[in-house]
């Protein structure tokens, strides 16, 4: 069997999987950035499968935790002249959750689109606002700009796999579980792209749970989502509280108490 060598961030084993399932032609070795700083996966691992690949699936990344071994330019120069080369893209999008934790020392993911409300009205009257489900978080412009964004990423990189206008036309469904782990939805789909590019056929492939892939981080949905896309998913019954903390705890840093810690979402990923 021909052999295929994928890299991606965490996002590659979701892909990997329905490959799979799809009836990939392919024996498919699979890498993970964020392993190699873990040291779960070796430099000498990845290098063997790309000298021996005929096929090499890269997800492009950015540079992050001190190592090179996602770049697309480092596996080019350890693959066969022969081994064809298909670009996918990275999926993130913040636009499906009112607020989203960020590691230290930034803030929310949505925190900058609220800000501006959060210093001109006082927190009893923010929090009023969110019980009685007028509050604006912006959640389509931000899906909007992430989808563009993506888009853009896309076309800068010339990738032959592209999924930001699926995403645009899909956005009535739960696309992500977090900001940038996407739901298996958005896996299959990769993966149906990336199956039809490397055969030439065309095949769809059962789901069986929404997070099928198992990614971790996963926070409740909130009802403001379920409004502002249509879904048909039914909201979570902690995103009420979870994200009227969240707001709180963003009212208090826009109006001055930059050093307070942000809410543990700990107690409510699921």
């Amino acid at each position: 069997m021909r052999r295929c060598t994928l890299l991606a961030n965490c996002q590659g084993h979701g892909v990997a999987l329905y490959l799979k399932r799809l009836g990939f032609p392919y024996e498919v070795e699979t890498f993970e950035s964020y392993k190699f700083f873990y040291k779960m996966q070796t430099t000498e691992e990845l290098e063997r499968s790309l000298r021996r690949c005929d096929l090499f699936l890269c997800q492009p990344t950015k540079e992050r935790f001190h190592f090179h071994q996602s770049s697309e330019f480092y596996a080019r120069e350890m693959i066969p002249k022969t081994a064809r080369v298909v670009q996918f893209p990275y999926v993130w999008n913040h636009g499906q959750h009112p607020l989203f934790p960020q590691p230290p020392p930034n803030f929310y993911h949505g925190y900058s689109e609220i800000k501006d409300r959060l210093t001109s009205a006082s927190l009893d009257r923010v929090l009023s606002e969110y019980d009685h489900g007028t509050f604006n978080f912006h959640l389509s412009e931000r899906f909007q700009a992430c989808v563009e964004e993506t888009r853009r990423r896309e076309n800068e990189w010339n990738m032959e796999v592209t999924i930001a206008d699926w995403m645009w036309a899909y956005r009535s469904s739960r696309l992500l579980i977090s900001y940038n782990h996407p739901a298996s939805v958005v896996h299959c789909e990769l993966a149906r792209r990336i199956f039809e590019r490397a055969t030439g056929q065309t095949r769809t492939c059962p789901i069986l749970h929404y997070n099928e892939p198992g990614l971790p981080s996963e926070l409740p949905l909130s009802d403001y989502v379920v409004r502002a896309f249509g879904m048909q998913e039914q909201a979570h019954p902690a995103a009420r509280d979870l994200y009227r903390r969240m707001l709180a705890d963003a009212h208090a840093r826009a109006n001055g108490d930059v050093g307070r810690p942000s809410v543990d979402t700990s107690p409510y990923v699921l």
